[in-house]
């Protein structure tokens, strides 16, 4: 599942001082295991209550929750299910990022547009002229609309069992990037096709390991061309009726409904 964090009670708290100005601590929750992940996440982060103050995360600690501590596996360890994260945000010397390096990037969005070529059924089609069907050399091509839409995940230190399992799936509800610039565009349901992920694993100057997921979907509306609705994936072309039309692999003898070719799934247990 994607990584979830949530902002404890009395949480956040805001100072002011001559010297430093404007000041904020932030207390986080989130599981022990996606710690680190978190924590990578949020100091990319402006300070979000007052996101036109150039408010940068300072510092940072992070503590286990004491009342979730469980013997470990070895008697020198515990073990912990929750962790809480610390974050101090200020204002830099300089105005500008701490370290003066821009922001670490935890999740990156791109779109290359592209089209499928399809040779259809000659048998559906006439010539315009004098009425004659098309013979069987004669097939016509149709564009088909695609485009690949990439979502990359940074500095993951757990992977998800869903980034393997939801392979080959088709998205159950309407997605929207969340990139400003890509608000406008929204894939409706078993439009996205999660096509095998790319997984690369680092290890960092403190000896974490984490991962980057790059995590890859082609986009097919497959247009009703009379409604102009997106069908998706599990719709095809019909030369018979010069449409999409659904297909099902079979009949489920306990459900009676219609198993289809990619079935539909809850992307957000991958995505942010």
């Amino acid at each position: 599942m994607a990584i979830q964090v949530n902002e404890e009670a009395g949480s956040p708290t805001e100072s002011w001082t001559w010297e430093k100005g404007i000041a904020a601590r932030r207390v986080l929750r989130c599981a022990w295991a996606d710690r680190i992940t978190a924590f990578n996440e949020q100091i990319a982060l402006v300070y979000p209550y007052l996101p036109t103050s150039s408010l940068f995360v300072l510092r940072g600690t992070i503590d286990a929750v004491p009342a979730r501590q469980s013997q470990g596996a070895t008697a020198d360890l515990a073990s912990y299910e929750k962790a809480l994260l610390t974050l101090d945000y200020g204002i830099p010397e300089d105005g500008q990022p701490p370290g003066g390096v821009d922001p670490a990037e935890f999740a990156t969005e791109s779109l290359q547009v592209a089209g499928e070529f399809v040779t259809l059924d000659a048998s559906g089609y006439i010539w315009f002229g004098d009425l004659k069907p098309l013979s069987g050399d004669e097939s016509p091509g149709r564009m088909m609309k695609t485009l690949e839409y990439r979502y990359t995940r940074k500095n993951v230190s757990i992977i998800p069992s869903a980034v393997l399992s939801l392979v080959g799936s088709v998205n159950s509800a309407a997605l929207t990037p969340s990139t400003p610039g890509m608000s406008a565009l929204t894939f409706q349901p078993e439009t996205l096709l999660y096509q095998p992920p790319i997984m690369s694993r680092r290890l960092t100057s403190v000896g974490a390991s984490l991962w980057d997921l790059d995590f890859r979907f082609v986009y097919r509306p497959n247009f009703d061309t009379e409604t102009g609705v997106a069908r998706g994936w599990n719709y095809f072309w019909r030369s018979s009726k010069s449409n999409y039309d659904q297909i099902a692999r079979w009949i489920s003898e306990t459900s009676g409904e219609a198993v289809r070719p990619y079935p539909p799934k809850n992307f957000l247990q991958i995505l942010l």
